[in-house]
């Protein structure tokens, strides 16, 4: 919780006679995730404002899967705005979008179990034959397998592979594919920019992210990224150990282990788990299922809850985006079990 941390939030600003910012998106599977996006640069600049004017170094703390790399570019241009340099503490998982942050700081601080990943745009096209996941690198290595290896020179016939493509992703899709690819570059480069010189060393950089992996989640450890040219620090132990739990903190409050299941959801509700026959809620598990099974009455049950999906604090306030659900039950005669879930609102709140 927000109130265990500010001690951890503390030590680190101790030792690196600077003030910290943390911002973690979950990771939770199912129903529970959150992802980098514009309505956290509201919260930034609240951040931002509560710093005094005496500090011209920042660390903004960073775990997550990525997401907007046009709210990556504004988060960054927002702190180098205010701050002359930036450190970016990595305790765990900073992939796609957080990889494009941490190119923005002039010093990042990676513990030995985190991860930096590549930055090739993830796009998804939607047709009546289902929905399609893709990278505009996909699309190239299509048509080079169609030409090398199947062996396929003939301009007609790969015009048909061409087509049979277009059945899959529509041409406007690969379209913004291309330019979001050509986007990722460019903000790559912008990012490193910032605080390196060489411009060789900035298009080596930012290519070899977006095109040499080969798989959107391949994971870039401390050796790697060092090995890349990025400005990893000499480890820390202290910091290291500091930064981890931070993580863990987060990482049990928001229940990254734990994917969203509707009916323990529901049992972490007081009044629901009595009407099942737990008496305490925390006793629920696969060996009371069948009892909670058959007492949850029979017709519409309605549950409320509330999911933590990312954070952003510091020992100057605290702020996380919440939404708020109703999760409906449904049981038929023959025990049977429905869920509906709808989202009744989500928003940013200061507490």
């Amino acid at each position: 919780m927000y109130k265990d941390r500010l001690d951890l939030y503390s030590q680190i600003e101790k030792k690196r006679k600077r003030p910290l910012i943390a911002y973690v998106t979950s990771s939770r599977q199912n129903n529970g995730a959150g992802i980098i996006s514009a309505d956290v640069i509201p919260e930034f600049c609240n951040q931002i404002k509560l710093i005094p004017d005496k500090y011209k170094k920042i660390d903004l703390l960073i775990v997550s899967n990525g997401g907007d790399p046009i709210t990556v570019w504004r988060i960054m241009s927002l702190l180098r705005e205010r701050f002359e340099h930036i450190g970016v503490l990595i305790p765990y998982q900073a992939f796609s979008g957080a990889t494009l942050l941490a190119l923005g700081a002039d010093e990042i601080i990676m513990h030995p179990f985190s991860n930096l990943g590549p930055v090739d745009p993830q796009m998804q096209s939607h047709s009546p034959n289902g929905t399609v996941h893709f990278s505009a690198d996909d699309i190239t290595h299509y048509m080079e397998f169609v030409k090398n290896e199947v062996g396929i020179t003939d301009q007609e016939q790969k015009e048909r592979a061409f087509e049979l493509l277009c059945d899959k992703v529509t041409p406007l899709d690969i379209g913004v594919a291309r330019k979001s690819t050509i986007l990722s570059m460019s903000l790559g480069e912008k990012l490193l920019g910032t605080h390196m010189q060489d411009p060789n060393t900035i298009k080596s950089i930012s290519s070899t992210l977006n095109k040499s992996f080969y798989h959107h989640g391949y994971p870039i450890g401390k050796k790697e990224a060092i090995a890349l040219g990025l400005p990893v620090a000499k480890a820390n132990k202290d910091i290291e150990n500091i930064m981890w739990n931070i993580w863990s903190d987060f990482e049990k409050e928001m229940k990254c282990n734990d994917p969203f299941d509707p009916l323990s959801t529901a049992m972490e509700q007081d009044a629901f788990a009595e009407k099942c026959g737990i008496v305490n809620k925390h006793d629920f598990s696969k060996e009371t299922y069948a009892t909670v099974i058959t007492n949850i009455p029979v017709g519409v049950n309605l549950v409320y809850y509330e999911l933590l999906h990312a954070a952003l604090e510091s020992r100057n306030a605290h702020s996380g985006y919440y939404t708020t659900s109703q999760l409906s039950i449904s049981k038929e005669p023959n025990l049977n079990l429905h869920y509906s879930i709808t989202q009744i609102c989500g928003k940013w709140s200061r507490r």
